[in-house]
């Protein structure tokens, strides 16, 4: 088996990104997600990079300041 993850810092960082990305419910991602796993030749990587970048990290932080009160 090939392993790509040089320690469990970049693991971590993997699964926070997953989390960030797909945990939002956002249907767009959710059919990127779906279209990966059935049908991968259609899968272009691009288009979940393109998502990415585009992706509003300061709800987050909205979102945090909001639990902490």
């Amino acid at each position: 088996m090939v392993c790509f993850l040089q320690n469990a810092f970049e693991a971590q960082f993997l699964v926070n990104q997953l989390q960030l990305y797909y945990g939002g419910g956002d249907k767009e991602r959710t059919a990127l997600l779906e279209k990966f796993h059935h049908s991968p030749g259609q899968f272009k990587h691009m288009e979940l990079v393109e998502h990415l970048e585009k992706l509003d990290l300061s709800v987050l932080s909205n979102k945090s300041d909001k639990e902490q009160q």
